[in-house]
């Protein structure tokens, strides 16, 4: 069993290092020819061109300047102030408002 296992990794071992050696060049200086291809295609879509016109329209918007207001409004807040009402004999109702 164990000399069986044995020679199982060393075969294994030498298909490993046959295959690492037949894909490496011998020379790893040498200029590897690659395949070249062409594609013909639109640089742009028609949607991507719409896009980058309007990109363009936007970035043109913002190049010019314009006066920010810096003070934000306050809001408005409600708010009922004590009044005696006849309704409740002389007494005060506070009511508040958001």
């Amino acid at each position: 069993m164990k000399n069986s296992f044995k020679i199982l990794a060393l075969v294994c071992l030498g298909f490993a290092g046959l295959s690492a050696s037949a894909t490496n060049p011998t020379d790893e200086n040498a200029p590897v020819q690659l395949p070249a291809f062409v594609v013909t295609a639109p640089h742009l879509t028609p949607a991507e061109a719409e896009i980058k016109r309007s990109l363009d329209a936007l970035r043109a918007l913002s190049a010019k300047p314009m006066a920010l207001k810096i003070a934000l409004p306050l809001p408005e807040v409600k708010c009922a102030h004590a009044q005696p009402e006849p309704k409740t004999g002389g007494k005060a109702v506070v009511v508040a408002g958001i």
